[in-house]
């Protein structure tokens, strides 16, 4: 059993006791801190996956760029310039892996404090972990997107009302630091978002191509159709694209942030805990799927 699946079946089991008691307002930060905890372990998976297949995508476009009219001496030059531009593309990475590093770090103090503890020392340790994750925050913020920086596409984060009855430590850390785990929040899902239109273009752009040559190019051509051409055509007409990992991760942070919101207002429910988790562990699940690009798919 993976680290994140034990993660997940703890969290559950937690969220079983919240239903039995009454839902506890610690013991429902305690279950969000480590599903935060959990969600920020799957980003280096996701990303790892995003280049993979970004990179096997472009080598079959290379290999029919070889073998086409440009030549091999354009096809080198070509090559040279994609394999820079995916060197950039895993250091953005990287920046975008550090930052929820941080925000899981955060995580995990928020749940020594859900633990019970009111130790300044922790207040003191997340005041540091807050600072930091506000300049990684920056970091992530100028990561491009399709000619489009990702703090500009994340937008604003509206203001959060914090209305936890219990005083001490945990008060003070959801009144100065919401703001920037939200805005974190918001930072990762957005490049979820992006990632997951990627995967969709490509999704689409095999389709086509699949409908060029299975259906079309056949048709066009003398002599008999293929015996399967009416049941393939059919498929790629009506072919719901299943939903990819970068999608999954997108419910998850909503779900996060959400939950996080109506915790630190004192509004947090079970029920709200208990999709948390589910939309966690759907995450991993789909991540744990081979990945369509390299062959684990249709």
């Amino acid at each position: 059993m993976s680290g994140a699946v034990r993660r997940v079946v703890t969290i559950s089991a937690l969220a079983i006791g919240l239903g039995a008691c009454g839902a506890a307002p610690l013991a429902e930060f305690g279950a969000l801190s480590q599903a935060g905890v959990s969600f920020t372990e799957q980003t280096p998976r996701l990303l790892e996956r995003a280049l993979a297949d970004e990179i096997d995508r472009d080598s079959e476009q290379l290999i029919a760029e070889r073998d086409g009219a440009a030549g091999r001496e354009a096809a080198l030059q070509s090559l040279e310039q994609r394999n820079a531009a995916f060197e950039d593309r895993a250091e953005t990475y990287a920046t975008v892996v550090a930052h929820a590093k941080t925000l899981g770090a955060f995580f995990v103090q928020l749940g020594r404090l859900a633990d019970g503890s009111d130790d300044p020392a922790i207040g003191r340790a997340i005041d540091a972990l807050a600072d930091d994750l506000s300049a990684a925050s920056g970091r992530v913020s100028g990561v491009q997107f399709r000619d489009e920086s990702i703090g500009t596409l994340a937008g604003d984060v509206a203001p959060i009302l914090v209305g936890f009855a219990r005083r001490g430590e945990l008060r003070s850390v959801l009144r100065d630091h919401s703001g920037a785990v939200l805005h974190a929040i918001a930072l990762q899902r957005r490049i979820f978002v992006e990632l997951n239109g990627i995967e969709a273009d490509a999704r689409r752009t095999a389709d086509r191509q699949a409908m060029q040559t299975r259906v079309l190019t056949p048709f066009a051509d003398a002599g008999d159709l293929p015996a399967d051409w009416s049941r393939t055509r059919l498929a790629l007409l009506t072919a719901d694209a299943p939903p990819t990992p970068y999608h999954e991760a997108v419910v998850a942070a909503d779900s996060l942030a959400s939950n996080y919101r109506r915790l630190a207002a004192g509004q947090g429910t079970a029920a709200g805990i208990a999709t948390l988790i589910t939309d966690v562990q759907t995450l991993i699940t789909a991540i744990e799927q081979p990945s369509p690009a390299r062959g684990g798919g249709p």
